[in-house]
């Protein structure tokens, strides 16, 4: 058996390894080109349009955090938030640190917040925001009597 046939049947030698290169090199750039293809400028009414600022995408935020009566976290407590003088709701949850944050819109608003847990006397505190702020709520929930 001659050199050059032991390496093809091994799959060894500098041809069988360069041709292989060669292959995946092709097919990558075939790859690559597939999805160019659809690619293409931005059109003049895209390069034209006026991007959104900052203020596009301003937000009040209620944080707040929710302990029972001997200032234990309460985790997993629903919190309900409308607007008093709309109809508009929210919902969240409190996390494992009895944490909560609802994004609203960052207008002028009054809005109701309400706190329920199973197990808790549920509390409630009125809130009011004027725009792109913060604010922060702290609730302390009693423990039904039984």
């Amino acid at each position: 058996m001659t050199t050059k046939t032991a390496e093809r049947q091994t799959g060894g030698g500098r041809g069988d390894w360069a041709g292989g290169h060669r292959y995946v090199a092709c097919w990558l750039v075939v790859a690559l080109a597939g999805l160019f293809a659809g690619a293409s400028p931005p059109s003049p009414e895209q390069r034209d349009k006026p991007k959104k600022s900052k203020k596009d995408y301003s937000y009040a935020l209620l944080f707040g955090t929710v302990f029972d009566e001997n200032g234990r976290l309460v985790r997993g407590a629903g919190i309900r938030v409308s607007e008093k003088e709309g109809k508009k709701r929210w919902e969240a949850t409190t996390d494992v640190q009895g944490e909560f944050a609802v994004h609203l819109p960052a207008k002028a608003a009054v809005y109701l917040v309400e706190v329920s847990a199973p197990g808790f006397q549920g509390d409630r505190k009125e809130v009011a925001v004027t725009g792109d702020e913060r604010q922060d709520l702290v609730f302390r929930l009693a423990r039904k009597q039984q």
